[in-house]
């Protein structure tokens, strides 16, 4: 029997059942449920072993008590360490899940103290991925999900999980975010109730950027690791200091300096006497100073370098639709995923060295940036370690599809102003050295010293005002500053937070104001740009401009 045409649309045409926000009970349209789980899964047998392994690696301080005699103690000890944490590892293994479900990411473990999390899928920053040299013998790793909380690590640590789920996991939660992003359910209830799978994001990877060895290299060798170094060898002269005896400094030090300081009247000498004094109070030490400082630079490059391979070795820059990933790693092998929309702040960053060698680092912060406590630096923090100069702007407009660069024209100097005040400013330091100065040369500290700093500071205030400024082109605003090295913010607009407007005593004094450029996250890129030296008309109109458009624009987390 053929269909009866519908009459009219109208309410007075349509039936009452259909005026109705409510399906009537015999209605045959399938509803999208959002109480089915998309996605199921548990942790891996394997986090037995891992937590064995974890009560193994706890337990080593207590290994002296076996060699001071008191064998019996310590493998009590041991027993008990050992059982917690089997025990541990066995409540987590068979209690912790993980779902994706009506939009969130849940994850749910603990039997005495149950512990249940909700994390929107749409506030999930980043997924890093971490598998160490055993991890990566048995061929599992450890998942952490960043997001754009306040809290201090990771909200949730899946561990230990196999890759392949991982990865499903992944294509999992930002398929479905991306789905309910739109308003849209992510998975249609089957008719034995199931729920159908989140469709598999298959666009192809596009490989962006790999290092090389000789990459690193430079990476290592322009990379300032001498303060840890330092440390270190402070450290040991500390320790060198309580061992030798206080006859080594008065036998060779002091009888030394000593030696040089009676050759240097060489009325008192011949003249083949006092040569071999002078140099043997003077120029050996002074040699030995230097020497010595080369040595250190030397180490220090050493372990720049050594530190670079590790944490860099392999490094590869994909984009995978709207996903920037990052693979890297020699020992403990990493890998981010993290969505360009999600970038806050993005920092080219150009250290002396690596300014001489054309060279730069791009650094980025997402709104889900936390440092863990127990965090090292692990180059989350980096998008590209080494790359010249001149490949920048191709990848800039790879990050950011929306980018336009500013031209020289573009850019706005900072008040004149500013040279004045940064003099001021820095010459609080030459007053104190020339009291220190005054106080062990008299006279001379006063007049010489003055003299000789303020073309210095001139200088130096100089340059700092050319080296800063800030250009608005389209949806992002750029800063920089820095005269020796220099550093570029990036920040898209719509992320903006908040615009400060800062005046310190001496700011006041000129008429200058700095803003300060509030984001969701700003941890890795220096705190946030800064635009400094501004004359204060200047800054209030240039944060009323961003504040204005900010608000002009949606936010996406």
């Amino acid at each position: 029997m053929p269909s009866e045409p519908i009459p009219s649309s109208s309410p007075e045409a349509m039936p009452e059942e259909s005026l109705s926000p409510f399906p009537s009970p015999d209605s045959t349209k399938v509803t999208p449920r959002r109480d089915l789980p998309l996605f199921e899964g548990r942790l891996h047998p394997l986090t037995l072993a891992f937590g064995i392994g974890r009560g193994l690696r706890g337990s080593l301080p207590i290994l002296p008590l076996i060699y001071f005699g008191k064998p019996w103690m310590a493998f009590g000890v041991l027993a008990m360490m050992l059982g917690g944490s089997v025990l541990t590892a066995l409540l987590r293994y068979f209690s912790f899940t993980y779902r994706i479900e009506a939009g969130e990411l849940i994850t749910s473990g603990g039997i005495i103290s149950r512990n249940v999390r909700h994390i929107p899928l749409d506030r999930i920053q980043e997924i890093q991925v971490e598998q160490g040299v055993i991890h990566r013998i048995l061929g599992v790793v450890d998942a952490r999900i960043e997001t754009a909380g306040g809290g201090q690590g990771a909200e949730a640590v899946l561990s230990v999980l196999k890759q392949e789920e991982v990865d499903r996991l992944r294509t999992a939660i930002f398929s479905a975010a991306a789905v309910f992003r739109d308003g849209r359910e992510s998975a249609t209830p089957l008719p034995d109730g199931t729920a159908a799978p989140v469709p598999a994001r298959d666009e192809p990877s596009t490989l962006l950027y790999r290092l090389r060895t000789r990459d690193l290299l430079q990476a290592g060798l322009t990379t300032n690791h001498l303060v840890s170094l330092l440390v270190a060898l402070g450290a040991i002269w500390n320790w060198a200091d309580n061992v030798l005896p206080e006859s080594f400094y008065h036998e060779w030090v002091y009888q030394t300096l000593e030696r040089g300081v009676q050759s240097a009247d060489p009325a008192q000498l011949d003249p083949a006497a006092w040569a071999s004094g002078l140099i043997e109070g003077w120029l050996l030490p002074a040699l030995f100073l230097v020497a010595g400082l080369l040595l250190v630079a030397l180490l220090g490059a050493i372990f720049s370098t050594a530190r670079a391979i590790l944490l860099f070795h392999g490094f590869e820059l994909t984009l995978r639709g709207e996903d920037l990933h990052r693979g890297y790693g020699l020992l403990t092998r990493r890998s981010t995923s993290l969505p360009r929309h999600r970038i806050q702040v993005l920092k080219i960053e150009q250290t002396l060295l690596r300014r001489v060698w054309g060279l730069a680092t791009l650094r980025v912060d997402t709104a889900g940036n936390k440092l863990d406590n127990e965090e090292g630096p692990n180059g989350r923090d980096t998008l590209l370690p080494i790359t010249p100069i001149a490949e920048v702007p191709p990848l800039l407009s790879l990050v950011f599809p929306t980018l336009s660069l500013p031209s020289q024209d573009d850019w706005h100097l900072i008040s004149r102003h500013a040279i004045w005040r940064g003099i001021i400013a820095e010459m609080f330091g030459v007053i104190l050295v020339t009291g220190l100065l005054f106080w062990r040369e008299g006279w001379w500290g006063i007049l010489v010293l003055p003299l000789l700093a303020f073309p210095v500071c001139w200088r130096i205030s100089r340059a700092q005002y050319r080296g800063r400024g800030y250009a608005i082109c389209g949806d992002f605003v750029h800063t920089r500053r820095g005269w020796l090295g220099r550093s570029i913010h990036i920040v898209p607009i719509e992320k903006i937070q908040d615009v400060e407007i800062v005046q310190g005593p001496i700011d006041r004094l000129f008429g200058l104001a700095t803003i300060e450029i509030d984001t969701a996250g700003q941890i890795f890129t220096g705190g946030g740009p800064r635009i400094r030296f501004l004359p204060l008309g200047e800054a209030l109109s240039l944060a009323h401009q961003l504040t204005q458009q900010a608000t002009l624009t949606r936010y996406r987390w």
